[in-house]
C-alpha cells in the first residue's frame, strides 16, 4: 500500500474499534498471514512473496497497529491463493503465541482457492497428495489451523446483524 491507503486503512480500522464494533472484516485479495510453504515447494521460495510476505514492511506495520491499539477479533477474508487456508493472525517472533488456545492472536485469516486455476502443488495432484502437503504443512506453520489444496472453487460469507436493545 502507499502512505495515502495505508493511512486510511488504519484510520478505519481505528475508528471501527472507537465505535465499539464487535468484528473488523476486511476483503483482501491475497493473502496475509505467514504461510511457510518450503516443505512443499522447496527451500528457494519458502514464503508467498506474491502475497503479504513480499511486502513486509507493510504487512508488520498493519499487525503493529492491530496489536497496539488492541483492534482484536480482525478478520481476513482473502484469495488468489490457489489453496484454503485458516490461520490465526499473528505477529510471530514480536508477540507471544499459543497454537493450542489462540492466545496471542489478534484475530483469523479465511482464504480461498481458485475456481479453475489448478493446485499449487501441480494440476493433476491426487487428493492423497494433497492431503499430505496439507497436513505437513499445517505441521510446519503453528498459525495455520486448516489447509486443503485439492478442490477447486469459492466459499460464501454470509454475515449476520443482531440488534441487542436493553430495557431501562
Amino acid at each position: 500500500m502507499g502512505s495515502h491507503q495505508e493511512h486510511w486503512f488504519y484510520s478505519q480500522l481505528s475508528a471501527s474499534q472507537n465505535r465499539g464494533a464487535a468484528w473488523h472484516v476486511i476483503g483482501n485479495q491475497i493473502v496475509f498471514s505467514r504461510l511457510n510453504q518450503s516443505i512443499a515447494l522447496g527451500q528457494d521460495t519458502p514464503l508467498d512473496y506474491d502475497a503479504w510476505d513480499g511486502y513486509l514492511a507493510n504487512k508488520n506495520r498493519t499487525l503493529n497497529h492491530l496489536y497496539s491499539n488492541k483492534i482484536n477479533n480482525t478478520i481476513f477474508l482473502s484469495g488468489d491463493s490457489h489453496a484454503n487456508w485458516v490461520s490465526d493472525l499473528v505477529w510471530l517472533d514480536e508477540k507471544k503465541y499459543n497454537c493450542n488456545t489462540g492466545a496471542g492472536s489478534i484475530g483469523v485469516e479465511f482464504a480461498g482457492t481458485a475456481v479453475s486455476s489448478p493446485s499449487p502443488f501441480g494440476q493433476n495432484i491426487t487428493i492423497g497428495a494433497a492431503n499430505n502437503i496439507s497436513h505437513q504443512l499445517v505441521n510446519a506453520n503453528e498459525e495455520l489451523q486448516w489447509s486443503e489444496a485439492y478442490y477447486r472453487g469459492y466459499f460464501e460469507v454470509r454475515v449476520f446483524c443482531f440488534l441487542y436493545l436493553r430495557n431501562s
